[in-house]
């Protein structure tokens, strides 16, 4: 005889990091649940950005983590972490993790002043952001065109 149960994710916050544990559906409905306050405003966004695939990657990692230094609502620890994603169809896809106290509550605001720097940096150091390509081959012009 098979026993199925459900789960429900709980996440938990240890240290600079995020981890997730399962508890038994049942334990929330019979069981004592603690909601627990964290002692500070410690929060991680995660910003994707892609470049062109010709693109110079430790270079890239490199002025994003600089752009992400240069906002001042952004910690310095634990410091910004720039990861290589996946290479896309027309770029390459990087991912920018910062943390901040003071901007939890206006995720889009930080963003916005991220994307601003990170444009500002990539410019200066010559890194180019994508825009998608499409090349169309023709097998047979219909009859009637030039």
């Amino acid at each position: 005889m098979a026993t199925w149960s459900r789960f429900a994710p709980a996440p938990q916050r240890s240290g600079p990091t995020t981890t997730s544990i399962s508890s038994c559906n049942s334990e929330f409905i019979s069981g004592k649940v603690y909601n627990i306050s964290h002692s500070n405003n410690r929060v991680r966004f995660r910003y994707p950005i892609g470049v062109h695939d010709q693109s110079d990657v430790h270079l890239v990692a490199r002025v994003l983590v600089e752009a992400a230094l240069a906002c001042p609502e952004v910690m310095r620890d634990p410091p910004p972490e720039a990861r290589l994603i996946e290479f896309g169809e027309s770029s390459i896809n990087f991912e920018i993790w910062v943390w901040t106290e003071t901007m939890l509550n206006r995720p889009q605001s930080l963003r916005s002043k991220v994307n601003f720097l990170i444009w500002d940096h990539f410019k200066r150091a010559g890194i180019v952001i994508p825009n998608p390509q499409r090349d169309i081959f023709i097998k047979e012009m219909p009859r009637g065109t030039s």
